[in-house]
């Protein structure tokens, strides 16, 4: 990586509209070729953006939320991960890799929860693997449309303890993220 990364996290509520535009073009940068499969949910709000800026352009970002889920019969904190995107142009230079890095340390200390949560497809699941986060599940039920509702997908965690992840089905008791 020629320049040095920059890295920002700043409330969700508090991004100014013109960072959220440039947020949104790269949310739909990084994921255009992404296949939802007809999956039209809402997704949850974040609490937290983490932005990572190369000569002051935002070229990464990702998003973080706190939320009690529940696992089993158990009620399980989590630090929520999703939105991971980096420009195309700029992909495969380590800099999500510094970004989740930063994150993740930020959940176990700032947020102070057990675990980190993230769903992925099978294509990224190799590269939170190398991350360190492990796979707990392919399916998980979560709010579509008022109503609960399976998701299929690849989910997956990091623990910040010595907390054994519960065994059971994963309700995320909201929307995805």
């Amino acid at each position: 990586m020629a320049a040095s990364l920059q890295m920002e996290f700043i409330r969700s509520s508090q991004v100014p509209p013109a960072i959220q535009e440039i947020i949104d073009r790269l949310d739909k940068l990084a994921f255009a070729e992404e296949d939802t499969e007809g999956y039209q949910n809402e997704w949850a709000a974040s609490d937290w953006m983490v932005l990572g800026r190369v000569n002051g352009e935002i070229v990464t970002q990702l998003c973080i939320l706190k939320r009690e889920i529940r696992v089993g019969t158990a009620q399980v904190p989590v630090g929520g991960l999703g939105g991971v995107a980096t420009h195309p142009s700029w992909q495969r230079r380590g800099l999500s890799k510094a970004l989740m890095g930063a994150a993740a340390q930020f959940m176990q200390v700032e947020l102070n929860v057990p675990f980190g949560l993230l769903v992925c497809g099978d294509e990224t699941q190799p590269f939170y693997t190398r991350l360190g986060w492990k796979m707990v599940a392919t399916k998980l039920w979560c709010i579509e449309k008022g109503m609960l509702h399976p998701l299929q997908t690849t989910v997956m965690v990091l623990p910040f303890s010595r907390q054994e992840w519960p065994e059971g089905e994963i309700d995320l008791c909201g929307l995805p993220w």
